[in-house]
């Protein structure tokens, strides 16, 4: 060090003390100060992102796995909520975390609105359609559920019952009382297809929705109740999202999932909040979670994923380019809306 040091001054300032045949003499380096061992320690420090997701846990927890092998060196903390407790979190200014993950595309409107939402443009996540993008880049989709009717296939055959084609269907006599639904204020599916419903057939919408709720065995007061209810045969159907009746099938239970027109679906997001800190990891992780091996481990519990390369290769699962997907129609009443004409009508 003391060598190398004298090269230096001989070669920058010093030349005539260089010269001389005295020993150069230097200060002793200064001890190091609580500022610089802050600033070393912070620079060792791993990158830190925080994380709040609806997710369950069989799929977020092989999803982060796969991250921190792609990212070694993140520390991710993790917080999982329902979707209703996430979405009022951040509706309130109440959520500090960094990213958001699995929020339904119907909420995230309002939620920008509000000014919860920081700009999230990834390069990765310019393949995504732009039907799946918020324009101004305040969310990302990126996994897509269909409104499916979930079917015991023991009593399927043993009622020898025709499935029906069209949600309308379920107003006929031989439907009567074999058909539950989670109730519309607490499950997305619910709210997804009643509101598609009555649009699609407005003016008569509401009269058919009422035909329908005539012939349901019940409403059921959690949203996970239909599929689990239809997994263990206490009912021959069940409306709900496709990824909790994929879930009944992982789980080796006889549940066909059939996909009744008009089929209403949802885009689960990725978004930013405007309180988050660790913005850079943040954006990395949404990056990431838009490229192939995300997209893959995704598509395992979700009814298909928005990266068009790919249409689900999981075995029992029909392909998304199989089902005729529809959005709502545009009449279609906004979530509170809805809400208060259900309770208008239905008090439930």
């Amino acid at each position: 060090m003391r060598a190398s040091s004298v090269l230096l001054l001989c070669s920058v300032t010093i030349a005539a003390a260089c010269k001389s045949d005295a020993p150069a003499s230097f200060p002793p380096a200064p001890p190091p100060t609580e500022a610089s061992a802050a600033a070393l320690v912070k620079q060792a420090a791993p990158a830190q992102l925080e994380l709040f997701s609806s997710f369950e846990a069989p799929m977020l927890e092989p999803l982060l796995r796969a991250y921190l092998e792609d990212n070694p060196g993140v520390d991710v903390k993790t917080t999982r909520l329902s979707e209703s407790d996430l979405e009022a979190r951040l509706s309130r200014g109440e959520l500090r975390g960094d990213i958001v993950l699995g929020l339904s595309r119907e909420d995230m409107p309002a939620l920008a609105k509000l000014g919860r939402l920081a700009p999230l443009r990834p390069a990765e996540c310019g393949q995504i359609p732009a039907q799946y993008r918020d324009p101004d880049g305040k969310w990302i989709g990126l996994t897509i559920n269909a409104v499916a009717l979930g079917v015991s296939e023991p009593q399927l055959r043993e009622k020898q019952l025709q499935l029906p084609r069209e949600w309308k269907e379920l107003m006929k006599p031989q439907f009567n009382g074999q058909t539950v639904l989670a109730r519309p204020p607490l499950s997305r599916a619910a709210r997804l297809l009643v509101a598609g419903l009555t649009a699609q057939y407005h003016p008569r919408g509401w009269d058919i929705w009422k035909r329908i709720d005539k012939n349901l065995f019940q409403y059921t007061p959690n949203e996970d109740d239909p599929a689990r209810m239809v997994g263990s045969g206490e009912v021959i159907f069940a409306i709900d999202f496709e990824k909790r009746l994929l879930a009944q099938r992982a789980d080796k239970k006889p549940v066909v999932i059939h996909y009744p027109e008009p089929t209403y679906f949802d885009v689960e997001t990725v978004a930013v909040p405007t309180t988050a800190k660790n913005t850079a990891e943040a954006a990395r992780f949404a990056g990431w979670l838009c490229g192939p091996r995300a997209m893959t481990e995704m598509d395992r519990f979700r009814g298909g994923v928005t990266r068009p390369f790919l249409d689900s290769g999981v075995p029992g699962k029909r392909r998304l380019s199989q089902i005729k997907l529809s959005p709502l129609p545009a009449r279609a009443l906004a979530k509170d809306e809805f809400l208060e004409e259900w309770r208008d009508r239905y008090g439930k």
